[in-house]
């Protein structure tokens, strides 16, 4: 499964490309790619979780001090890169059932529609009012602990108004949008919003 937008499978490439005949990047050729010091940072951290670069990095900035580039970096560009690959996981979810949303526990409104390909598999119920189900579901979705945290204490505070969210609760989840984009929630942005939004409604009820 590819945790990234298109934009992002862009990035990633230009990233990979301006290695060229060289080794190494300096953080002033990666923020000549993307002047975003936070989502310049989150790509490149993508590209050492899939072993493609090696970073250095140093307190006084969130962009690597100098990025090494791995053979398997190379190799993996040559064969179409990053946008080759969204390509392919785009067309693979447009060959399973449409419009459908996965949820593989029993519980209360488990099976959810929110769009065309859209499919997440939550591993743990969301059972109305009980937040252990909540954290337990945005966990299993690589929901960073501190976010977590954030969303059950205005949970706890805020209701729903007329069968919608509430505002603390939008701007969360806004919030969470950016990180995909970022690159720093793994979660792609096309499935972030839906899968936090559900979430939220199982435990409201609504």
């Amino acid at each position: 499964m590819t945790y990234y937008s298109k934009s992002q499978a862009i990035l990633l490439d230009q990233i990979l490309a301006a290695f060229g005949s060289s080794d190494t990047l300096s953080n002033e050729h990666l923020l000549k790619i993307d002047s975003n010091e936070k989502r310049i940072s989150g790509l490149v951290k993508i590209l050492e979780a899939r072993g493609f670069v090696k970073a250095i990095n140093t307190e006084e900035s969130d962009v690597p001090y100098i990025v090494f580039i791995n053979p398997s970096g190379s190799l993996f560009l040559e064969g179409g890169g990053f946008v080759a690959e969204h390509e392919r996981e785009q067309q693979r979810l447009k060959n399973v059932s449409g419009s459908s949303i996965t949820i593989k526990s029993s519980g209360n409104r488990n099976i959810i529609n929110t769009g065309n390909h859209n499919i997440f598999h939550i591993n743990h119920a969301v059972a109305e009012g009980d937040i252990q189900s909540l954290k337990q579901a945005l966990s299993d979705n690589k929901v960073a602990a501190p976010d977590i945290a954030e969303i059950v204490e205005i949970v706890q505070q805020e209701e729903p108004a007329n069968h919608e969210l509430g505002p603390i609760s939008k701007n969360w989840i806004r919030k969470m949008l950016d990180l995909s984009m970022e690159g720093t929630w793994e979660i792609g942005l096309a499935t972030a919003g839906g899968l936090l939004t559900e979430c939220l409604k199982k435990y409201y009820g609504i």
